[in-house]
């Protein structure tokens, strides 16, 4: 693994820096989005070359690497290439190439070990430069994806259909420009076998996220942290509403209401991390996800030939969050 490791990047050591703010990156899980391939999306701070990222699974016996990713941009900050390896005994390497015709997205191919997996994604633009279709193909992937707009150029609905049926709309919602809520509903539309959930904005980032009809929800206290809650009943969409009121009314004092009326709650992520004091993109991640826990340890090279972090495992920093 050290050997896979060294032959994306060199590694190179910085002096460490805590840090509590954790720039936005989307999260492809929460709805369908439009395909993540600028820079932004990922949360960078200032224009990036490549990044490698080792996945470490880590406990009393030692550690071990379990995955290793890799993105790299092109010179319009956009990205050429999503590498993926799975390592252990069902170890796997996905490839995702995506290529543009000037900063629109053209196609995509994927090519994996298995070449079950292989898939080839072909994108349509309109005139204006919006993405309005996507066209996959390969053994499993049948299927297209419609875009439409807005006057104003905002996304308004993505609809997926797959040959085999599955169906997926996701509506987007605002009020004077800004994303106010996303409702996506998946399923088999002719089978009347469909579930929707909601996904609120506040400011541009999610808050809150509930399936319709049930009493609980995701609550996204900050980035690097996510509550699991139980309403007060299962009418979602009041509970939802009366919650947003309160952070409307005080966006700045809502965590602190949130932790004092859900004193018990599950806590579905949990992200803390570390930075060069000189770069402002994080370098190492201990990630909590319900039980699972991972190390990750990542370099960055930017475009002005600088880099920040490296893959190599560090022990003083698992040392630091186990006594967190």
């Amino acid at each position: 693994m050290k050997y896979i490791v060294t032959l994306i990047f060199l590694c190179f050591a910085f002096a460490k820096a805590e840090s509590q703010q954790t720039p936005y990156e989307k999260d492809r899980n929460l709805h369908q989005m439009l395909p993540l391939i600028h820079q932004a999306d990922y949360g960078f701070s200032k224009p990036v070359q490549k990044t490698a990222t080792v996945y470490y699974k880590s406990d009393s016996t030692g550690y071990e690497a379990k995955m290793v990713e890799a993105l790299v941009f092109n010179d319009h900050q956009m990205l050429e290439t999503r590498y993926i390896r799975i390592v252990g005994e069902y170890g796997s390497e996905t490839a995702h190439n995506f290529t543009y015709d000037g900063k629109k997205l053209d196609s995509l191919n994927t090519t994996a070990s298995s070449a079950a997996f292989n898939t080839a994604v072909n994108y349509i633009n309109n005139e204006k430069g919006q993405l309005t279709k996507s066209i996959a193909t390969g053994k499993y992937a049948n299927h297209e994806t419609t875009y439409t707009y807005l006057r104003d150029g905002n996304i308004s609905r993505i609809h997926y259909k797959h040959k085999n049926g599955l169906q997926t709309m996701t509506d987007y919602f605002y009020k004077d420009g800004d994303l106010k809520y996303v409702a996506e509903s998946s399923g088999y539309p002719e089978e009347d076998d469909l579930t929707t959930s909601y996904i609120y904005y506040r400011n541009g980032r999610p808050i809150f996220k509930a399936v319709d009809g049930e009493n609980r929800a995701m609550y996204f206290l900050r980035p690097a942290y996510t509550m699991g809650i139980e309403l007060d009943s299962d009418d979602t969409t009041k509970e939802i509403r009366n919650l947003l009121e309160e952070y409307d009314r005080n966006p700045d004092g809502f965590g602190t209401f949130m932790r004092k009326k859900f004193t018990k709650h599950d806590v579905l992520l949990s992200i803390a991390e570390s930075k060069n004091v000189n770069f402002p993109d994080w370098e190492k991640r201990y990630v909590k996800e319900g039980s699972m826990t991972r190390f990750l340890f990542r370099e960055v090279v930017y475009t002005d030939g600088t880099k920040a972090g490296s893959t190599k495992y560090d022990t003083f920093f698992e040392m630091r969050m186990r006594r967190r």
